[in-house]
């Protein structure tokens, strides 16, 4: 079934018919709408406007009775075809519209039976081959001239368009309404799947608690307990802010909003749903301070150290005692650094080398900025993929490789440190880098590899 003509849609045919009555004389006019198009191009019509009213009732093969009184052989309905884009006569392949078949009626009431064919006009409402329906504009007491067929002709090409915009704009109404159910399904299945969740994380948790306690303090995988500590920890912070978000779009769940038009017509809701100060993970609002790197990275390689090791890559640590505190969001940082070791990490193949530093500065006008460096030897970034590497979901020649991947932590990074005052550049290969100081180790001149530092201010 096509979908049913809005209000607005009838209101202005309702319009186009007083239009052609007023300012052309017409004493019948109807607007029809196709209900459903069968395989063979034949469409069947409904009436939705009609002039007089009393016209709305008659069938189709009343009106073509009326229609073919005079001027047509009996039993052959009016053919209504769109222009064939091939050219020619296109009778084979323009899609045919009929109004019906001819049918004896002796009850007919006004207008009057018209006396030529010439005192009628039957177009169709059609857009790129496609027909939505036709319009029948009739008087009995003249024939139409050339120009009132083209005024005609006008408003039924009006009335084509319109269709095709109103059915557009009620599809996309419909998909808007199914999009949302389809929304609330997944946040409510995310609401249990986070629930379940925590159970095995305060499991995991309180487990690495009492291994942490059992081994002596000498003993090497005591380390690997507290990391375990560490990151149930982080975990269950990710998980109060996924239900803080999950709050946020229970609140703002379009309620507000017109279902004709879709929350994207709404003045300022989008553009308010994050600030430039706010954490492009969470929502939240960032809270800068001063605070050591080292602070917050120590904790991080811990756990880089032990995946380092698993996958037999080398990683090397540098970092510069006494250096002054950035300015800077904890959790946020902590968010960049874990995702630019991870990346690190997951693209450097076995027996190759990751390296992490603190310790360059570079001078700018609006003060020193302070940076964390971290390289590796994996197989680098194509030159065609750089200048799209901070674009959300891009992953370049890696989407075609076995290593799993969204293509997002790199533009989650990148938006993080611009909101904190800093920058994030990347160099590919390792020849390409060139570093701001004397602390920075010597990497080997290779024709692969990645950069990546990571700049923030310092206190001032």
């Amino acid at each position: 079934m096509v979908i049913s003509a809005s209000d607005e849609y009838v209101r202005l045919c309702e319009t186009q018919m007083a239009l052609i009555r007023q300012g052309l004389g017409a004493t019948l006019s109807v607007v029809y709408l196709t209900e459903d198009m069968a395989n063979n191009a034949i469409a069947n019509l409904r009436p939705i406007v009609a002039m007089p009213e009393a016209v709305r009732d008659w069938s189709a093969e009343r009106l073509l009775t009326w229609l073919t009184e005079s001027g047509h052989e009996a039993g052959e309905p009016p053919r209504l075809a769109l222009p064939s884009r091939g050219g020619g006569d296109g009778s084979s392949d323009r899609p045919v519209l009929r109004l019906g078949s001819t049918m004896n009626d002796g009850d007919l009431p006004t207008p009057e039976p018209l006396k030529q064919p010439s005192h009628q006009v039957i177009l169709p409402l059609g857009h790129n081959n496609v027909v939505f329906g036709a319009l029948v504009v009739a008087r009995g007491d003249r024939p139409w001239k050339p120009a009132e067929r083209t005024q005609v002709e006008h408003i039924a090409r009006t009335l084509a368009i319109a269709r095709l915009l109103d059915q557009r704009s009620q599809w996309m109404t419909q998909q808007f309404q199914r999009q949302r159910q389809i929304q609330a399904q997944q946040r409510e299945m995310l609401g249990n799947l986070l629930h379940q969740f925590r159970n095995p994380l305060t499991a995991m948790r309180t487990f690495g608690k009492l291994l942490w306690r059992r081994l002596l303090p000498e003993d090497k995988n005591r380390s690997l307990a507290n990391s375990i500590v560490q990151e149930s920890q982080r975990l269950e912070e990710l998980l109060k802010q996924f239900d803080q978000v999950m709050d946020q779009g229970q609140v703002l769940d379009w309620e507000d909003t017109d279902d004709s038009t879709g929350p994207w017509l709404t003045a300022g809701l989008l553009e308010t749903a994050r600030l430039p100060s706010q954490n492009a993970l969470t929502g939240q609002q960032l809270v800068l301070e001063g605070c050591a790197i080292t602070d917050v990275l120590a904790p991080l390689l811990s756990s880089a150290g032990a995946i380092a090791q698993d996958r037999q890559i080398q990683l090397n640590v540098e970092l510069a005692d006494d250096l002054p505190a950035v300015l800077t969001d904890r959790q946020a940082l902590r968010e960049v650094l874990n995702n630019l070791l991870d990346n690190a990490l997951k693209y450097t193949p076995a027996q190759e080398q990751v390296w992490v530093w603190v310790g360059d500065r570079q001078e700018t006008p609006t003060g020193t900025l302070q940076a964390v460096t971290i390289a590796d030897t994996g197989p680098g970034i194509p030159p065609d993929d750089l200048e799209h590497i901070f674009e959300r979901h891009y992953r370049g020649v890696q989407a075609h490789t076995g290593i799993p991947g969204t293509g997002l932590g790199l533009a989650i990074a990148r938006d993080l440190i611009i909101q904190m005052g800093g920058k994030l550049e990347v160099y590919s290969p390792l020849a390409a880098w060139q570093p701001q100081g004397d602390q920075a180790p010597l990497l080997p001149l290779t024709s692969h590899g990645t950069v990546l530092v990571v700049w923030l201010p310092e206190v001032a």
